[in-house]
């Protein structure tokens, strides 16, 4: 408790959002490269080519996975440079857009709040990462951020709050 606003424990959250995540699947599968973050892809200006690493988790699964972990990948990295963090920030609500244009087109009315848990999940484990004491205790703040919202929403209306993203 913090004065008289009850504010439960991490473990009780995710005890108390557990069945809605249960509840939510996706409409479709697709080929996920299951770990898909800024250090698995490489690109090489000579021949305009994009090259995928680490693909010993790609399986057909919920797209969300690779997006969730997509945009979190950025936040784990120490950017100290303003123009380089909003110049990333920036790629990161291009491709949000692009991937809510798709949901939209398939249909898929669970993708805002399929996306929260997988960024709830992402900004939680990607702690373990990360030296720095602070940066680990903002994502793991975020996490618990899109819990929170989550416990309390309509999955088919849900949106995401994208400050959760970051500048």
């Amino acid at each position: 408790m913090i004065g008289s606003l009850e504010w439960p424990s991490f473990e009780e959250l995710l005890t108390r959002v557990g069945p809605l995540e249960a509840s939510l699947s996706a409409p479709f599968g697709v080929l996920i490269h299951g770990d898909l973050n800024l250090d698995n892809v490489l690109y090489t200006h000579e021949g305009d080519r994009v090259h995928f690493l680490d693909l010993h988790r790609s399986q057909i699964g919920d797209y969300v996975q690779d997006v969730s972990v997509f945009l979190v990948s950025p936040l784990r990295l120490r950017v100290l440079s303003t123009p380089l963090r909003r110049r990333l920030a920036r790629a990161g609500r291009r491709f949000l857009s692009a991937c809510r244009e798709f949901a939209h087109e398939q249909g898929d009315k669970t993708f805002e709040a399929r996306l929260a848990f997988g960024l709830a999940r992402s900004f939680a484990t990607s702690t373990r990462f990360l030296l720095t004491a602070d940066l680990a205790r903002e994502l793991f703040m975020r996490s618990r951020y899109l819990l929170e919202r989550l416990a309390s929403c309509d999955p088919t209306t849900f949106r995401l709050p994208e400050e959760v993203l970051g500048d």
